[in-house]
């Protein structure tokens, strides 16, 4: 089977197993209860998004380029050095913050403990999974992620859970741990196999991950919190947990709605960075070939968001989930979002990969900025809705202003998909 199609197979599994694992929690659990696994769901993808300080996306960009095996090893040690510190200072800061708002009793303090491993299994994994994809290595990376993780997790929930929020942040260690175990034993092969004809090619500089490296990246996830991380912890704070799982319940619909562009973003970003190895020799029509896949892609999530939209009340009855029908202007919500998401293309994965990382904190910054100024306005005249629309109005900002400066420094269109020259 072609490497691309099985891919795609492997991905559309783990969207099965990702959509219905949420909705089958839902339906397990109360409606407040699910509020609470929202909430910890959304701490816990803040938490990685800080930890992580764009250690993915800094991988994604050097692996494809390292010449030599003794430059991955070194790199991968540096990563793992890195990890570990950034992830004890932000579960720490998660743990206190879990104190302070009632999540976790200060009594349990077991669990503060289990939250600080929690994050460092997740960022390490995610690192891992960087690693594997830059190497290519596409049908692995999206087994363990996609599938391993939220498998393991309903069965931990299913097992262990009977209405104590512990039992569901000891579920949450079970699967960041299995991941994280099989992510690394594969990474860790596959940087040992690294073609030993590359060894001895010419002397090169050795590529490196230090602090100033990676500090346009910490400050593109620092903003990325507030596009993408922070409205879940919005609604849980301002309309409490049963609000809140409506809210997270149509936002998962974005894992079907983004399926297709997923497969696209973990094959094709790896090979536009090698595309851009040489700033003087581009093969400008290999680059527009895979901007261009962008049209498909946008067809087939566009259908996808129709039927579901169309029959969603339809797949919450098939669930046993009456008490979630309320949820459907958020769904349409979020279909636009997915929409507007693809049609503008790949702004942040080009920019970082083409060495305009810096433009990404400006360009996303921008969209943050949107977010933050129109959330509170537009959720006090129009609810939870308001949240969403502010979200909608921050992501079509800032992948507009992304979309005129690539066209500008880089001569590439990402609507059309084309090259116009600089």
């Amino acid at each position: 089977m072609n490497a691309k199609l099985l891919s795609a197979c492997i991905k559309f599994l783990s969207i099965i197993v990702g959509f219905s694992s949420n909705f089958y929690l839902a339906s397990l659990l109360s409606k407040n209860d699910f509020g609470l696994y929202s909430v910890i769901v959304s701490l816990l993808s803040l938490c990685l998004v800080f930890s992580n300080m764009g250690l993915s996306l800094s991988i994604i960009d050097l692996f494809p380029k390292t010449q030599t095996i003794a430059n991955l090893k070194l790199l991968r040690k540096k990563i793992w050095f890195y990890s570990l510190c950034s992830s004890v200072v932000v579960g720490c800061i998660a743990a206190f913050y879990t104190v302070l708002t009632g999540i976790i009793s200060p009594e349990k303090s077991v669990l503060l403990v289990v939250l600080v491993l929690i994050v460092l299994f997740q960022n390490i994994h995610s690192s891992n999974i960087a690693i594997l994809r830059s190497l290519q290595s596409f049908r692995v990376a999206l087994s363990i992620e996609s599938i391993t993780f939220n498998v393991v997790l309903v069965l931990s929930i299913y097992l262990l859970f009977s209405e104590d929020i512990a039992e569901l942040f000891f579920s949450f260690l079970l699967a960041a741990f299995m991941a994280f175990a099989l992510s690394s034993i594969f990474s860790y092969y596959k940087v040992t196999k690294f073609p030993l004809s590359i060894i001895e090619k010419e002397e090169t500089l050795p590529l490196e991950i230090n602090l100033a490296k990676l500090w346009p990246f910490i400050l593109l996830g620092l903003v990325e919190v507030v596009t993408t991380n922070l409205d879940v912890l919005l609604v849980r704070e301002l309309y409490g947990n049963e609000e809140t799982a409506n809210y997270f319940l149509a936002k998962k619909m974005l894992i079907v709605f983004t399926f297709f562009w997923f497969v696209y973003n973990f094959i094709y970003t790896p090979k536009l960075s090698k595309l851009f190895v040489n700033s003087e020799k581009i093969n400008h029509n290999a680059v527009v070939s895979i901007l261009r896949l962008k049209w498909p892609v946008l067809m087939a999530s566009t259908c996808c968001m129709v039927v579901a939209n169309i029959f969603f009340e339809d797949i919450i009855l098939l669930f046993n989930l009456n008490d979630y029908l309320d949820a459907k202007p958020y769904i349409l919500l979020f279909s636009l979002f997915a929409f507007i998401h693809i049609l503008t293309g790949p702004v942040v994965s080009f920019l970082n990969v083409t060495g305009l990382s810096s433009y990404s904190f400006r360009v996303v910054s921008f969209g943050a900025f949107v977010f933050l100024s129109t959330f509170y306005p537009l959720q006090s005249y129009f609810g939870v809705v308001g949240i969403l629309i502010a979200l909608n109005l921050s992501l079509l900002a800032w992948k507009v202003l992304g979309v005129y400066i690539i066209r500008k420094v880089t001569g590439f269109n990402l609507i059309v998909g084309s090259y116009i020259g600089e």
